[in-house]
């Protein structure tokens, strides 16, 4: 499994306990592959170490590099082959080395590293119930289940998971996966983050959670997440579900009116809702449990 909050050594459960704290402290996961290694899971400290170090590798493009300068004898090409440059294609291919190992690795062995543990909900249903926290999958994390779509025979993981550095960053859901309405007294009905959505940000060391489905509108100042307000048009409402539980949180936003949150580009404005639905899910599971996430 990926989570090590499980495993049978204090060293390893102490370890993972640091990276979920600190996420981005690379410093944490090299020691945890190191203290995976020495508890007999050398694959596993292999692929954490390959992606922390792919993650930090940065490269110019080859057509920043120079056109002229010190020539290596015999050279057939004019490429420059200065010390600035000469490090830069050590570094690409550094990257073009570590690139096919970490997917060649992942691949072999993602149905298992997407496994947090043994669901502890699951002995409460009875046969034949589907657990809906762990969705009938017997782990906690979230991120085991899987679908078989439409026209196609073969399963699929029900949510794509973006790896970085060892371990699930960014984790790409439907809205109704995110977030689902529930009664709420005095108020008839109250949308709350889902028990999958909170497992996530629970067990894996996460840095932005993706809903799909809404979109942000571009407008002639930016590119807006718009609140469901009468009068305006459907392709400029941002869903009222998100906006009223993430309002508060929205980052980096440029506000006008309380009707929406306007970002330089699009770009921008989908990673701050995803930086935004992460808090949210974080600050319920802080309610919940009263634990520091």
């Amino acid at each position: 499994m990926s989570g090590f909050a499980d495993h049978k050594s204090d060293d390893v459960r102490h370890l993972w306990a640091a990276v979920l704290a600190d996420p981005a402290d690379d410093t944490a996961r090299l020691v945890l592959a190191d203290c995976v290694e020495e508890h007999g899971d050398p694959v596993r400290a292999a692929y954490i170490r390959a992606a922390v170090e792919l993650h930090g590798l940065t490269v110019e493009e080859p057509t920043l590099w120079h056109e002229r300068g010190p020539q290596r004898p015999g050279a057939a090409s004019m490429k420059c082959f200065c010390a600035k440059c000469a490090r830069l294609e050590d570094v690409q291919f550094r990257m073009y080395e570590l690139g096919p190992r970490c997917r060649a690795l992942l691949g072999a062995n993602e149905a298992e590293w997407r496994r947090a543990g043994a669901c502890p909900e699951c002995d409460e249903y009875e046969t034949g119930a589907v657990c809906p926290n762990c969705r009938g999958t017997k782990d906690r994390g979230g991120l085991a289940e899987l679908t078989v779509p439409e026209n196609t025979g073969d399963p699929v993981f029900r949510h794509r998971v973006t790896w970085e550095r060892g371990f699930p960053a960014v984790v790409h859901a439907p809205l109704s996966d995110v977030f689902r309405l529930v009664a709420w007294p005095g108020n008839g009905a109250r949308w709350v983050p889902t028990p999958t959505a909170l497992a996530w940000v629970r067990e894996w060391p996460l840095r932005a959670v993706e809903v799909q489905g809404p979109t942000p509108t571009e407008t002639t100042t930016g590119w807006g997440w718009f609140r469901s307000i009468s009068g305006a048009p459907q392709v400029m409402r941002f869903p009222y579900v998100l906006w009223s539980e993430l309002w508060e949180v929205l980052p980096d936003a440029r506000v006008e009116g309380h009707h929406w949150a306007l970002y330089a580009t699009e770009a921008g404005a989908v990673a701050a809702l995803g930086r935004a639905v992460l808090e949210v899910l974080r600050a319920a599971v802080r309610e919940k449990e009263g634990a520091n996430v």
